[in-house]
C-alpha cells in the first residue's frame, strides 16, 4: 500500500499536481504501518516528504536521518540528501543545508536534478554570506 502511496506522491510531485486533499489521507495511512520504521527505504523516504509538506520539518529530518544511519541504497541517496537539504532550509539550519546539497550533489550524475542542487546550495551559500563560494 505505502508503495502505492509513493508513486501517486512522486507523481504528482513530477507533473506538479497537488494532492488535493489527500495529504493528511496518506499521512494517517504511512502513520498506522509506521513508515519512519519501516524496512522499505522508499517508505522511509515518502513518509519523511509527507511530514515536510506538512510542515513538520523537523519530524521529516529526523526521519532523513534515520535513513541515512541505515545506508539507504545508492540509487536514493541522492533524494534523500536533497530532501535533507530542504528540510534543513525550512529549519533554518543553513550550514546543515549547504552540506547536504554537498552530499546529494556527490550522488547525482549529470542532469536536471543537479543544477537545482547547485542552485539550492548557491542560494543557501549567499544566504551565509559566502558570495564568492555561490559562484563556483
Amino acid at each position: 500500500v505505502a508503495e502505492d502511496i509513493f508513486r501517486l506522491v512522486h507523481d504528482s510531485r513530477r507533473h506538479g499536481r497537488e494532492l488535493h486533499g489527500k495529504l493528511d489521507e496518506v499521512a494517517r495511512l504511512l502513520q498506522s504501518v509506521d513508515a519512519a520504521r519501516s524496512p522499505s527505504p522508499q517508505t522511509r523516504l515518502l513518509w519523511a516528504r509527507v511530514l515536510g509538506d506538512l510542515d513538520r520539518h523537523a519530524d521529516a529530518r529526523d526521519v532523513l536521518l534515520g535513513l541515512l544511519a541505515d545506508g539507504p541504497p545508492a540509487f536514493l541517496r541522492a533524494e534523500v540528501f536533497a530532501d535533507l537539504g530542504i528540510a534543513y532550509a525550512k529549519l533554518g539550519a543553513r550550514d546543515h543545508e549547504i552540506a547536504a546539497y554537498g552530499e546529494a550533489l556527490v550522488h547525482t550524475s549529470v542532469d536536471r536534478g543537479r543544477s537545482l542542487l547547485l542552485s539550492n546550495r548557491a542560494e543557501a551559500l549567499m544566504a551565509v554570506g559566502q558570495v564568492s563560494a555561490a559562484v563556483e
